[in-house]
């Protein structure tokens, strides 16, 4: 799962040794970065280690806040990779990363993230419009479509605040 942060929890720099500490206590299975933003996060992407101490922690010690509803949600997301039914030629494998992907695009839906939003619904079309395995040159074009996007999100936003709206 490279490149797939799947638990991230984020810091000030300063507070790294808290990252390091959450790390160690799960046997270092994680990473602690410092990202260019001087915002510290200890990350976790590998499945098992999600699976096998990563949600047993939280169901044991479960989050007392907003969050609660969101790690429900992405247990299930969790649930759906290890299965791996979105691996796959078969429309089922195309429906079943569907269903990951609108899980995703719901996770922290309540923060205001347009970029997030435009690109969720990007590829739940472009998913929902296939009808078998997608050629790579598809597969090219959606990701072209998605960085175009973003970049209209994000000039959109720029423009937005420079005008004070």
């Amino acid at each position: 799962m490279s490149g797939v942060t799947l638990v991230q929890r984020k810091e000030k720099v300063e507070d790294l040794p808290l990252l390091e500490a959450i790390n160690a206590y799960f046997d270092n299975k994680g990473g602690v970065y410092v990202k260019p933003n001087e915002m510290a996060v200890v990350t976790f992407k590998s499945l098992p280690i999600l699976e096998e101490l990563i949600i047993p922690f939280f169901l044991k010690y479960p989050l007392l806040s907003a969050k609660s509803y969101e790690f429900e949600k992405w247990c299930d997301i969790v649930k759906l990779l290890c299965s791996q039914n979105h691996i796959g030629k078969l429309l089922t494998a195309r429906d079943a990363f569907l269903d990951i992907a609108k899980l995703c695009s719901d996770l922290n839906s309540k923060r205001n993230n347009p970029s997030k939003v435009i690109r969720a619904e990007i590829v739940k079309e472009w998913l929902e419009s296939l009808t078998g395995v997608p050629s790579i040159e598809a597969k090219a074009e959606l990701q072209a479509r998605i960085q175009k996007a973003t970049k209209l999100s994000i000039s959109a936003l720029l423009r937005s605040l420079t005008s004070g709206k």
